[in-house]
């Protein structure tokens, strides 16, 4: 169950300018987290299984618990299961098994995107009541699970960074003027066009095509320190995709099993042009003899 809190402007005593958007939401950010951490937080909501969510024009803040995070199946809603980081967490910080880890998550709208940014943090009863944020990078090794809400028609290969379209050099891809699409082009294209359904540092793992929700395995990291920060890295998504060499043609002999494959045969106008030279080159050569 969750509880929707929509906090306003005037609730947060906050004027939105569009000039200053950064300032604003970053504003927002820091009011969020000082009544998540005050002595005044009541957690009973949130470990009765109730999420609470702060909505904004551009951001969904969920105030939550890793066991909220665990259960929640709500299919137009993103989740995250820390996984092996929750359990070194509370093996760094002595906490009992039973222990609730809470969590920040801002879902952060992306322009042109099919999926949001999403930042977290993760929060303690460290000693008495109130909340305090506990360091990421005790999970620096860890990885853990994005579900991402996103309905896709596309073939999958074409959508995953790590899939062979991207990353072999065999793999066939034609353009619509019926030319190969080199690998060069096709990162590009994946990057450009806004394909991905993973955010940076993450790795696709599967699709839900009956929940239609992405998975993606993902470093773990601190949240950004300022709004300007919370958006997909471009950049970071195109270094993500293998690096494949493309010095000289001589790597395409990597590709010779292609050659011998029934349908590249029988549509290939160079083997039918080598076939009849073979053979007229093998009538001279008895004609000669």
């Amino acid at each position: 169950m969750i509880i929707t809190l929509n906090i306003t402007k005037d609730i947060l005593n906050i004027n939105y300018n569009k000039t200053n958007e950064t300032n604003y939401y970053d504003s927002i950010i820091e009011r969020i987290e000082d009544y998540f951490t005050s002595e005044n937080f009541d957690t009973s909501q949130l470990d009765s299984g109730k999420d609470e969510q702060i909505i904004t024009e551009k951001m969904l803040i969920t105030l939550t618990t890793t066991e909220n995070q665990n259960n929640n199946e709500n299919v137009n809603l993103t989740k995250i299961v820390l996984g092996d980081c929750e359990m070194n967490l509370k093996r760094f910080y002595n906490l009992s098994k039973n222990e609730t880890i809470y969590m920040k998550k801002m879902d952060i709208k992306q322009e042109g995107m099919k999926i949001p940014k999403i930042e977290y943090d993760v929060y303690c009863k460290l000693s008495g009541s109130k909340l305090v944020k506990l360091n990421l990078s005790v999970c620096e090794n860890d990885k853990i699970s994005l579900t991402i809400p996103v309905p896709l028609s596309e073939n999958i290969d074409l959508l995953n960074s790590s899939s062979s379209y991207y990353n072999d050099m065999c793999y066939k891809a034609t353009s619509e003027s019926g030319t190969d699409i080199p690998l060069k082009d096709r990162k590009n294209e994946f990057v450009n066009n806004n394909k991905t359904v993973c955010q940076e540092d993450c790795d696709f793992v599967d699709y839900n095509y009956t929940t239609k929700k992405a998975i993606c395995s993902c470093q773990v990291k601190e949240s950004s320190s300022t709004f300007v920060d919370m958006n997909i890295n471009k950049t970071k998504l195109l270094e993500n995709i293998k690096d494949i060499k493309s010095f000289l043609n001589f790597n395409l002999l990597l590709c010779y099993e292609n050659l011998f494959k029934t349908m590249s045969i029988v549509y290939n106008i160079g083997f039918y042009i080598i076939t009849f030279i073979t053979i007229f080159h093998i009538i001279n050569a008895i004609i000669l003899f």
